[in-house]
């Protein structure tokens, strides 16, 4: 089966670089089979910037629920939306299943922005409802082992909604146990006519009378 997540918040820990006292301006992308279904720079949610995470330490966090109508009338939005069964008002971001690519970046206003790290998820295999990833599982930080130029607790925490199976996933695994009870219901029938068979065999030879 193919599991559908729903992504509500997205926290990176620390400042992500190191040696430096300045929050960046970071935005990520997500895509799926090479197609890209989340752009924070064109989101209609409203991202924050670093801020303390749990009174701990300082955190970006990227809240991605919301309720406005503005929120609503993003095309990405209606696409999470669209598979969503849930009757609560408030408004996805996006949702995925299979393999997806998250990546981030800092904005640069006077050259391009630069790629900070990626990762790659698999909606099958995320623990719910938290999935947390270290530096060690972060693509680029994770060669970075001496932490000189990332932050040696530098980390990422995925909170999901509830998680929900693919429609047309679980309609084809109801289909297939319909017709495997149906297979088992007629199994005794075709078994009873063959020994019904074999009795007239062995009181008659197997010849008409």
């Amino acid at each position: 089966h193919t599991r559908r997540l729903h992504l509500n918040r997205l926290v990176v820990h620390t400042l992500i670089k190191a040696r430096t006292g300045v929050p960046l301006d970071v935005y990520f992308t997500v895509h799926c089979d090479q197609e890209e279904i989340f752009d924070g720079r064109k989101s209609a949610l409203p991202s924050s910037g670093s801020k303390l995470y749990n009174n701990q330490r300082q955190a970006y966090v990227f809240d991605l629920v919301g309720s406005s109508s503005s929120a609503a009338d993003d095309d990405a939005f209606a696409a999470a939306n669209a598979h969503s069964t849930s009757l609560s008002p408030r408004i996805l971001a996006f949702s995925f299943t299979g393999d997806v690519r998250f990546t981030f970046y800092a904005r640069n206003k006077l050259m391009a922005d630069e790629e900070l790290f990626h990762f790659w998820l698999n909606s099958r295999l995320c623990d719910y409802p938290k999935q947390r990833l270290t530096k060690t599982e972060l693509d680029g930080p994770s060669k970075d082992r001496k932490h000189r130029d990332y932050c040696a607790d530098l980390g990422v925490d995925l909170i999901f909604e509830a998680p929900e199976w693919n429609v047309d996933e679980a309609r084809r695994a109801e289909e297939e146990a319909g017709r495997a009870a149906a297979e088992a219901e007629s199994q005794p029938a075709a078994a009873g006519k063959k020994e019904k068979k074999g009795f007239f065999s062995r009181v008659f030879g197997g010849k008409k009378a």
